[in-house]
């Protein structure tokens, strides 16, 4: 029979051995989205629903451009990238409605997919809303 002791101290020892030992890296986090990077995918890429998720980080890309030239005052550059997010954005969502797919014919599908749906018109809605709030009382 095997005291606990025993027991005890192979177990702290296996610890003490193997917390040194180093494990695998991190997973890298994914590089950053670039415009001509994202622009070349959606141009080789042949799958419509791919293509629109392309076309929405393509729009993100835009819309981080575009807070970002608005925080150092460059209103002009920030109402062109605006204008352009929201052009990726119709784009993006005139291709998915282009597949004749419907987001309802899968039950596991369907509530993400409404849900999303849900949340970026909500999102573009308030942030048009901010955007047109903001000029306005410039």
């Amino acid at each position: 029979m095997v005291s606990p002791l025993r027991v005890q101290g192979a177990a702290a020892l296996f610890l003490i051995v193997f917390s040194s030992v180093p494990g695998p890296a991190p997973l890298a986090a994914r590089h950053p989205d670039t415009e001509e990077d994202l622009q070349a995918r959606i141009e080789r890429e042949q799958n419509p629903v791919k293509k629109a998720k392309f076309e929405v980080r393509l729009g993100r890309v835009k819309l981080t451009q575009a807070i970002a030239a608005y925080d150092k005052g460059d209103l002009d550059r920030c109402n062109a990238l605006a204008a352009a997010y929201l052009v990726e954005m119709k784009g993006a969502w005139q291709r998915l409605m282009g597949t004749g797919r419907s987001a309802e014919k899968s039950r596991k599908a369907s509530g993400s997919w409404t849900l999303r749906c849900a949340r970026t018109r909500a999102r573009l809605t308030t942030w048009r809303t901010a955007f047109l709030t903001m000029i306005a009382g410039r």
